[in-house]
């Protein structure tokens, strides 16, 4: 073979390899694009999910935190409609006629036993209360003493040496407040 053979031969082989080169480079940085491209489209999905995720979240975050400032709302105002009625209600056993406001004492005494009622030394009575309050004491039983104590709108204190016995409707309302509140809540307020 000749040496412009060879030399043809080498050239044409050399420019076949850069020709295969070329196409498989080619076809390598178009495999490499696809895979870029690929990648950035997961890319964006992922970031798009995760930013709906985050967006989701936060309304979640939102709406619980609404429904909890709502709820404080309307626990707040059920809590001052109840406060309303109760004290409604002391007015009108504060204002009650001689007769109301003497059931209302008759009821207060039916826990203090005899033996109890005869160790009573002293009662505090409501200053626009007090001679109906003696009339309670005596047909209940009770001879003892009745003072005015300006604290007291109604109902009375019993006192026997170291022992008090708080029959006041202040006390009588604390005392079934509990009750009377889920009563209340549960009539003006059951679903």
């Amino acid at each position: 073979m000749a040496l412009h053979d060879i030399t043809t031969k080498i050239l044409d082989d050399a420019k076949k390899q850069v020709a295969q080169i070329k196409r498989t480079a080619t076809r390598e940085v178009k495999r490499i694009m696809q895979e870029m491209e690929k990648a950035n489209k997961q890319y964006e999905i992922r970031s798009d999910h995760e930013t709906r995720q985050e967006l989701e979240r936060r309304e979640r975050t939102a709406l619980s935190q609404a429904r909890r400032r709502a709820q404080h709302i309307i626990n707040t105002r059920k809590r001052q409609i109840v406060d309303e009625i109760l004290h409604d209600a002391t007015v009108q056993i504060i204002q009650a006629n001689d007769d109301v406001y003497t059931t209302f004492c008759k009821k207060l005494l039916v826990d203090i036993t005899p033996d109890l009622r005869a160790q009573i030394i002293r009662v505090r009575a409501p200053q626009s209360r007090v001679t109906l309050t003696e009339q309670i004491c005596v047909a209940a039983g009770i001879q003892a003493a009745v003072i005015v104590d300006t604290t007291i709108t109604a109902g009375m204190v019993l006192e026997s040496g170291d022992v008090d016995y708080d029959l006041t409707l202040h006390r009588r309302i604390e005392d079934l407040a509990q009750v009377l509140e889920a009563s209340i809540a549960q009539t003006l307020f059951a679903r």
